[in-house]
């Protein structure tokens, strides 16, 4: 999933000042992509 797209499905759930930092990603030479999601 885009990691902009988290953003917006964290929000919609009620979530506020949602962040997503990417931890890993294939496109940067890891196996697989991982983020991390914050809100408050």
């Amino acid at each position: 999933m885009n990691h902009l797209a988290k953003v917006h499905m964290y929000e919609a759930m009620g979530c506020r000042d949602v962040t997503v930092h990417l931890t890993r990603c294939v496109s940067k030479g890891d196996p697989d992509c991982r983020s991390v999601v914050r809100w408050r």
